[in-house]
């Protein structure tokens, strides 16, 4: 066969393996069917009930600025250029519990999300300063003018604008000192809760006509003994306030919200925890600062309504903590309706995925944190099926985990980003997540 014959041949050959090497078909399979699935039915059935101590609980609050002051990558709508302007400052904060012998942490950070290999780098950091908890739970405002650069991985460098050491020891150090001074105003604490009702201010933006929308505040109001009260706030719009090409560090409407919050006379600080925001916009005539402001201001409004009357306190007897680590299905990444990429080119580019669930049980409110950008219309499927359970839930997304977007299963074959581009994990992982949940609420009622 001559040179050129034999060039012709291989490049064929190529032509026609690489496609086979690359992709592979969505996995249909029936979710009853998936031995995933059949595993985490066992998971499930083997978490056993914490005893909660007869020590009183203790709490302390407190926040670090983690607004940087050397050069760094401003990310959100892929923008990873560096910043050019602080618009507004950006915090950790934390909340430190204490109950006899057991000890758990609850962090915000005003970034797009909590990964995971910032949890693995801040987790190492904690035990060398000799700080110990049992279970630390994750969350993130989700403001889309973060700070990035502290991810590894290729996905993690095109979206989060990969990883730089001094972003990550600077972070680290910030919210070591915020720990330390919650633990030092660790103090005997009251609780109640607040579910506010909001109207106009948020959308579906995946399902504009007949989708279902979270539009409830959730407030834990704890109150200590000097009688400070905390707020700790989760809403379910996303932080997409700002214009997107705008290079410069916020912390968007959660920002300016607790900014107003903190100033109510009746409430000293204030949290904020990115609810169930997928699919979930914020109802916004244009994109600025001042409509940024105009909308924290709305939020505001509805809370200075509703802020609990001191009588209205109660002692927290008891606060627990559980996470399971749910299996997962091979990754989803599609191409086509029917076309993913194979599932060892998703790893390698974005890592494997892990399908963490956290749970911080205080009395009758569960604080429940899940892995991904979870959806509000799930949230209000939880509600409703869990009414029978004594206990009130309440969705967090980006609990230091991150599996993309976890929607209604009747959206997957959708032509649109969410569903299309960032569902990494499906189909049925609406159903899965959702039923997992539920069933998981039941055992540690």
């Amino acid at each position: 066969m001559s040179k050129w014959k034999k060039n012709v041949f291989y490049a064929l050959c190529i032509l026609i393996l690489l496609p086979i090497i690359l992709f592979t078909t969505v996995d249909i399979t029936p979710l009853k069917n998936q031995q995933y699935y059949k595993e985490s039915k066992k998971i499930i059935s083997e978490i056993k009930k914490i005893q909660p101590d007869s020590a009183l609980v203790e709490a302390g609050w407190s926040e670090a600025h983690i607004t940087p002051n050397f050069p760094v990558k401003v990310i959100g709508f892929g923008k990873n250029n560096y910043h050019e302007k602080v618009l507004d400052s950006i915090f950790v904060r934390s909340i430190v519990f204490k109950q006899g012998k057991k000890n758990y942490l609850y962090l915000a950070y005003d970034l797009l999300i909590v990964h995971p290999f910032f949890v693995k780098e801040l987790e190492k950091e904690l035990e060398k300063n000799h700080i110990f908890f049992d279970g630390i739970f994750y969350t993130a405002t989700h403001t889309h003018n973060a700070i990035g650069s502290y991810a590894d991985k290729i996905g993690g460098y095109f979206s989060l604008g990969g990883k730089d050491q001094k972003v990550i020891d600077f972070l680290i150090n910030q919210t070591i000192e915020s720990v330390r001074e919650s633990i030092f105003k660790l103090s005997k604490v009251d609780y109640t809760y607040r579910t506010i009702p909001t109207s106009g201010l948020v959308g579906n933006r995946l399902n504009k006509v007949n989708g279902g929308i979270d539009s409830n505040l959730r407030i834990l109001f704890l109150r200590n003994e000097s009688k400070k009260v905390m707020a700790l706030i989760t809403y379910a719009a996303h932080a997409t306030c700002l214009p997107r090409k705008l290079n410069m560090i916020s912390a968007d409407y959660p920002g300016a919200l607790i900014k107003g919050v903190n100033e109510l006379d009746e409430i000293d600080f204030a949290i904020f925890s990115a609810g169930a925001v997928a699919s979930h916009e914020p109802l916004l005539p244009d994109f600025s600062t001042e409509i940024k402001n105009n909308y924290a201001n709305n939020l505001i409004n509805c809370i200075k309504n509703n802020i609990p009357v001191k009588d209205s306190f109660k002692p927290l007897q008891s606060v627990l903590y559980y996470q399971i680590s749910l299996p997962l299905r091979t990754p989803h990444l599609k191409v086509g309706r029917y076309i993913r990429l194979r599932p060892f080119i998703f790893e390698w580019i974005l890592g494997k995925g892990v399908g963490k669930l956290s749970f911080l049980k205080m009395d009758d409110v569960c604080f429940i944190g899940t892995p991904c950008d979870f959806s509000g219309e799930l949230m209000l499927e939880i509600e409703k099926e869990n009414k029978a359970n004594s206990i009130t839930p309440i969705i967090t997304s980006f609990n230091g985990e991150y599996i993309g977007y976890i929607t209604s299963d009747k959206y997957y074959y959708w032509d649109a980003h969410e569903v299309r581009d960032v569902n990494w994990f499906g189909p049925y992982n609406g159903k899965y997540f959702k039923e997992s949940i539920l069933e998981s609420l039941l055992k540690i009622e």
